[in-house]
């Protein structure tokens, strides 16, 4: 391998040498050492998913998440795109997310009026008083009325 590159790969770890081949973009290869060296599913999606983000590259990070279905979830797709101040790209994610999780992939991306919808839906207590902890500024008012009078009609039942 070392040869057939221009970027040398000797005396690398397997981890480090699929995350580099990921990010030169060289995605054959990459899946070929997942494949001979038997390294675990979730393992590979993360080393995939965190150099695709590394370089920025959205839209194969996108194709990838439709491959098939992830191993690891979709919380850290979102987790991922946040991290590298993306949030138009972690929104994407985020109706694919787990439903215990999406109120708290939501407020990742900072979306607290669909977090609340979701809380709402779900009635339960503990994400409404998450959403509720981050609406600090007046902005944020509509939602916790929204909150706390969804709070009121679960009490009242």
């Amino acid at each position: 391998m070392q040869k057939e590159e221009d970027k040398p790969y000797l005396d690398y770890s397997l981890h480090d040498t699929v995350y580099n081949l990921i990010l030169d973009k060289n995605y054959k290869r990459a899946e070929q050492l997942y494949r001979d060296f038997k390294i675990p599913d979730k393992r590979f999606w993360w080393l995939k998913i965190s150099a695709l983000a590394e370089r920025e590259d959205w839209e194969e990070l996108e194709k990838f998440s439709k491959y098939k279905k992830s191993p690891i979830g979709y919380m850290p797709f979102v987790e991922i795109c946040m991290k590298h101040h993306n949030r138009l790209q972690a929104k994407k994610y985020t109706l694919r997310v787990a439903p215990e999780q999406r109120v708290k992939a939501l407020i990742l991306v900072g979306d607290l009026d669909q977090a609340a919808d979701v809380a709402i839906e779900h009635k339960n207590e503990n994400e409404m008083n998450l959403v509720l902890a981050k609406c600090t500024g007046p902005t944020d008012s509509s939602v916790a009325n929204k909150i706390n009078c969804a709070k009121a009609q679960i009490l009242k039942k």
